[in-house]
């Protein structure tokens, strides 16, 4: 039987750090999916995933302010898929993932931005 005494160490920052490391891996599924054309297209795409990864770390190190660098990556990841939406022949795995890749960032800003339930006896 599971008790709350095992997942103890489990907090809302430890979670949200790995939700945002998931999409970390998605981000780089998508620069081998859709591929790079150019120089600042794949300088601006290690940037946005270097970016994620620096959110996992201090997320999980649990800098206050880290959970504001998820609602630009939020922002970010809204705006690459309308953006990829408007293109033709875009492959729908790759929508797909981009879309998995929003719902993973706001399940991690729901549990950083969260109140902090007080436990009364």
């Amino acid at each position: 039987m599971l008790t709350k005494e095992k997942f103890r160490f489990l907090s809302n920052y430890t979670i949200a750090s790995y939700l945002v490391l998931g999409t970390v891996v998605i981000s780089v599924i998508n620069i081998f999916l859709h591929g790079l054309e150019d120089l600042p297209d794949f300088l601006l795409a290690v940037f946005i995933v270097l970016l994620r990864y620096v959110s996992f770390v201090l997320i999980k190190r649990r800098f206050y302010w880290s959970k504001y660098l998820i609602i630009i990556l939020l922002i970010r990841s809204i705006y690459r898929l309308v953006q990829v939406i408007e293109l033709p022949g875009t492959n729908g795995f790759y929508i797909a993932m981009l879309f998995l890749q929003i719902l993973l960032t706001l399940a991690a800003s729901y549990l950083l931005f969260r109140p902090k339930r007080t436990v009364t006896s």
